[in-house]
């Protein structure tokens, strides 16, 4: 028997106990892409990856495991507007803070180099990598067999 724990959108977190593969009269479930719930810190003191400078001044996260929509929702608060390109998952920003922002290590997480600096500008900005934060379950595809 195996558990299966999915992000369900929405904030609540659900529990799927299976013991054989999910198969109907008509049809096979298949997901397409998943969120795992993680029990490593992925901002952490160790790697220095909690800090971003805007201004001059610190902007901190606390040390834990943040998912991509956690981020998103912390550097909305720092006028930073934070979205995923889910085509190549890659992830844009808008800078909205009057400043030059820093991102140091933290970029990293984003798919943005380290120390990469975010110019105050209305346009987008697309990390040059891959995002490496989960970013939560977003459809699942119920196909006829």
């Amino acid at each position: 028997m195996k558990n299966i724990s999915v992000y369900i959108k929405g904030g609540t977190k659900k529990t799927l106990i299976l013991d054989k593969p999910l198969v109907t009269y008509a049809s096979l479930l298949k997901v397409n892409e998943v969120t795992v719930f993680w029990k490593f810190k992925n901002i952490t003191d160790a790697i220095d990856n909690r800090k971003f400078i805007i201004n001059n001044n610190e902007k901190t996260f606390e040390e834990g495991y943040w998912d991509f929509e956690q981020i998103k929702e912390r550097l909305k608060g720092e006028k930073l507007e934070l979205s995923m390109n889910v085509h190549n998952n890659t992830c844009n920003i808008i800078n909205k803070t009057g400043t030059v922002v820093n991102l140091k290590k933290f970029g990293m997480l984003l798919g943005f180099p380290e120390n990469h600096l975010l110019k105050n500008t209305t346009n987008t900005i697309t990390s040059p990598n891959p995002v490496d934060v989960n970013h939560a379950l977003r459809y699942l595809h119920d196909s006829v067999r």
